[in-house]
């Protein structure tokens, strides 16, 4: 039996900060008693405080040492992996995910050290030499046309452990203000006004063209593994429905206060940049991590750039009065632990081991489940189609069955609509008739129609989704049905009902049509079709509530 006793210490605890002692045994913590201790061998910790080992669970910091200056990679990877371990232990840090960006928009050199990075982190790991715990997140840029090819080869890395998802296209999130984008990257690259909109225009188009598939594929394949996933630069609270709707559970540095509330209510875990607390604000400017901290919506903190930040911080909170200094160490040590099911550090409490040793598998807590890519095939996914006069309540059904879906084997697909985007209603991509065209024509979408005049696609990103056995909800025409049913003979056709009466009541409410189209609307709905024998039918013409537990129902037969 092997025994150490810390005395004279103030202990960090998850509840308060005690003056005592800790005694470990054999690794494992097996008491914390107030006061000193009468050990004959002791170590005396003079006042000084104890705490866990700090849970960094995004840090680009290994990226200083494999590209020391702009476009250089370091030749020789494990070397400069040792000293990234070496800055990260003396940071206070024990557990760290180590973010590699998966794709990027200008050569800064990130793609090149991607694959040297891992085999560094995996080489460095076996050798059993590391002093910190070391996991893998990878940061998928979503927008970039190479990502799935640069993802996957690395997908059944042991240590991957958690994936983000980001999009950093100019005006979308974090620079929805292009001339922002344009000046962070005036150190890499200068352009004229007119290169400048031509380098905005085609990134965009490129968007388009991915963004969504890759989306799709990679958070179909956490989804397959269990893998925590995080959304990145929340900005709108769009952007955290949709994460929410994906079962996505932790927000990386939302932009926005607005972003950061929607996502702390909803039960997501609220990441911001520790630099952000140390420098009283973001460098980018964003909202202040101390605002949101000051609102009550501060879950944790990465040190992101800056490995000593993460310390720096958590006292920082709690010398100016934002929240205790318990509380404040648990944003850098159990909350991110827990948010990444590492369930066996963050907290000084009995039975937890002193320090986890590293390179020994996946964390108790974890779920690490086979799939396809293992060797287990599995079931494809069923596709719901929803189908329901205009003034049916289809819209609002599928809004309202999002919150009830979370957590489940379930996404809803957006739709490419040429119209602009709209405040309220359906969140579907907005793209102008040209750009459609040209998406359409490069076989962009599995499925597109016309309707009063515009124009409706499904991007191909629901085959990933429904490969990994996952249900896909989608707002569909019912003109298009029979086609639909050709390309996807297995589909569920959901048709939305409502009694004439209450029909005509919600279009004279909305107050868009005029008496005779209302009148026509009204004649339309009431048309018999030739629909399948497989047709369930919802009916939305009494409390919305009763809708969509109705709904809900049919759905969880499908999973």
């Amino acid at each position: 039996m092997n025994e150490t006793v810390f005395t004279n210490a103030r202990l960090i605890t998850p509840d308060a900060v005690v003056e005592g002692s800790l005694l470990v045994r054999d690794g494992n913590i097996a008491s914390l008693d107030e006061g000193a201790s009468a050990a004959a061998e002791r170590i005396d910790l003079e006042g000084d405080y104890l705490l866990p080992g700090l849970v960094e669970l995004h840090t680009d910091n290994l990226e200083k040492h494999f590209i020391p200056r702009p476009k250089v990679v370091w030749p020789q990877g494990v070397p400069a992996f040792f000293a990234h371990d070496a800055q990260i232990v003396a940071s206070g840090i024990t557990t760290v995910f180590d973010a590699l960006s998966v794709g990027e928009y200008h050569d800064k050199g990130r793609i090149a050290m991607l694959g040297k990075a891992v085999n560094a982190l995996n080489a460095c790991r076996d050798s059993g030499q590391l002093r910190a715990e070391h996991l893998l997140h990878l940061r998928c840029e979503v927008a970039d046309p190479r990502m799935q090819e640069l993802f996957f080869p690395l997908s059944d890395t042991p240590a991957l452990r958690l994936v983000s998802l980001m999009d950093h296209t100019p005006g979308q999130r974090q620079w929805r203000d292009t001339s922002s984008y344009r000046t962070y990257y005036s150190n890499l690259t200068t352009w004229t006004d007119e290169e400048f909109e031509k380098i905005v225009a085609r990134l965009q188009e490129t968007r388009d063209d991915c963004a969504e598939d890759n989306a799709a594929s990679v958070m179909a394949f956490c989804r397959e593994r269990g893998l925590p996933m995080a959304s990145h630069d929340d900005t709108l609270v769009e952007h955290v429905e949709e994460a929410l709707d994906n079962g996505i559970a932790i927000s990386e540095f939302p932009t926005t206060i607005e972003a950061a509330r929607h996502a702390a209510e909803n039960g997501m875990l609220v990441l911001m940049g520790a630099p952000n607390v140390v420098r009283g604000g973001s460098h980018s400017g964003n909202v202040s991590a101390l605002e949101v901290a000051q609102a009550g919506y501060l879950g944790s903190l990465s040190s992101d750039y800056v490995p000593i930040s993460l310390l720096e911080a958590a006292f920082a909170l709690s010398e100016a009065g934002y929240m205790p200094l318990h509380a404040a160490v648990g944003l850098v040590t159990a909350n991110p632990a827990e948010a990444v099911g590492l369930d066996d550090r963050g907290s000084l409490e009995t039975g937890r081991p002193r320090a986890r040793p590293h390179g020994r598998g996946p964390a108790r807590g974890a779920q690490r489940v086979a799939g396809r890519r293992g060797g287990l095939l599995m079931r494809r996914g069923r596709l719901v189609y929803v189908m329901g006069a205009s003034g049916s309540g289809k819209d609002s059904l599928l809004q309202a069955l999002r919150p009830r879906l979370r957590g489940c084997p379930a996404v809803f697909a957006r739709r490419y609509i040429t119209r602009p985007a709209a405040s309220r209603g359906e969140r579907h991509i907005a793209v102008s008739p040209e750009r459609f065209a040209a998406m359409r024509a490069a076989g962009h979408f599995v499925m597109d129609w016309q309707s009063h005049g515009l124009c409706y696609g499904i991007g191909k990103g629901i085959e990933a989704t429904l490969e990994h056995g996952h249900v896909v909800l989608m707002n569909g025409s019912r003109e298009y049905l029979s086609e639909a049913l050709r390309r996807y003979p297995a589909l569920m056709p959901v048709l939305v009902e409502v009694d004439p009466a209450v029909l005509r009541s919600r279009l004279l409410a909305r107050g868009r049509e005029s008496g005779a189209d209302i009148e026509e609307r009204i004649a339309r709905a009431s048309l018999s079709a030739d629909y399948p024998e497989s047709l369930c039918r919802v009916d939305n013409s009494g409390p919305l509530e009763a809708s969509v537990e109705c709904f809900y129902e049919l759905i969880r037969k499908w999973m």
